[in-house]
């Protein structure tokens, strides 16, 4: 699996973001090392930080463990680094394949400055010694209420799914997993499993198993069931298809199997995605 990036559109957008915002934000692999941000250049104080073994040490523990809780949460992390300052991380994941992470940070929050410096001076003191000479651009920080940090963070998952529409990331599959993909998604409706697509592709069950889970990270069978079910979220869009009729047109006969992994996936019925997208659809329509 090789992850493609647009770079010059990638780079737009997190200069945009940094217009409207004044943050730093940048782009993450699936390893935590950072692949693109704006401002390129850190804080001199952030940079004098991961200039140390320790500091770097730190830095990236911090970096790993914000991205993973956002990847466990599903959702914004907001959090302090080890030195104090205020960071936001989301995870770029399309259809259960993570892609890499987004951040904001080197910021602060509106409590006290002085406060604020006192905790960045002791926790940082046991390997970078004296930082009196970051005073004076610590002091000129942005500092955000807990609202506007929200907010900015918001803008900042919101990016994620213009990156994802616009396929300035995207994954470049293997060329035997893009013919299965096609294949599973032109006969959605029919029955599939690693017998039809081991006839289908002339390759032994257990190669297509390996070949699904080394690429996707997830089972033959969590793989076809994802599919199905974002079939049938696409479907739900439309008024005109009963629910229960959507359930067989996506390969799934019984429908309170079908109704049950849908809420589990979508943590909504069916019924009410199709409510929520209608009325979301709707309202804007009408704007």
């Amino acid at each position: 699996m090789t992850i493609l990036i647009r770079k010059e559109d990638l780079i737009k957008l997190l200069k945009d973001f940094n217009a409207i915002t004044k943050l730093r934000i940048g782009i993450f692999d699936t390893n935590f090392k950072e692949l693109y941000a704006y401002p390129k250049k850190p804080l001199s104080i952030c940079k004098a930080i991961k200039s140390t073994k320790e500091g770097l040490r730190k830095c990236n523990e911090c970096d790993k463990k914000a991205n993973m809780m956002s990847r466990k949460k599903n959702d914004i992390y907001i959090h302090k680094c080890h030195a104090g300052f205020t960071e936001a991380s989301f995870t770029i994941i399309d259809n259960k394949e993570i892609f890499g992470y987004i951040m904001i940070g080197q910021f602060l929050s509106n409590e006290p400055i002085d406060k604020l410096w006192d905790y960045t001076v002791k926790s940082t003191k046991p390997y970078l010694g004296n930082i009196k000479k970051f005073k004076k651009e610590y002091y000129k920080l942005h500092r955000l209420s807990r609202s506007k940090i929200i907010s900015s963070a918001s803008i900042m998952k919101a990016c994620v799914g213009y990156i994802l529409f616009y396929d300035i990331i995207k994954i470049q599959k293997n060329n035997l997993l893009a013919s299965i993909e096609k294949y599973i998604d032109e006969n959605i409706t029919e029955k599939l499993d690693a017998n039809s697509l081991s006839e289908k592709f002339n390759i032994p069950r257990n190669n297509i198993f390996y070949l699904i889970k080394n690429e996707t990270g997830k089972t033959l069978g969590e793989y076809i069931r994802d599919k199905k079910l974002s079939y049938a979220k696409n479907l739900l869009k439309y008024r005109e298809y009963k629910i229960t009729d959507i359930s067989y047109m996506c390969g799934i006969k019984d429908y309170n199997y079908f109704s049950r992994i849908f809420k589990k996936t979508y943590k909504l019925s069916p019924k009410k995605w199709r409510d929520v997208y209608i009325q979301y659809n709707d309202e804007h329509n009408n704007e």
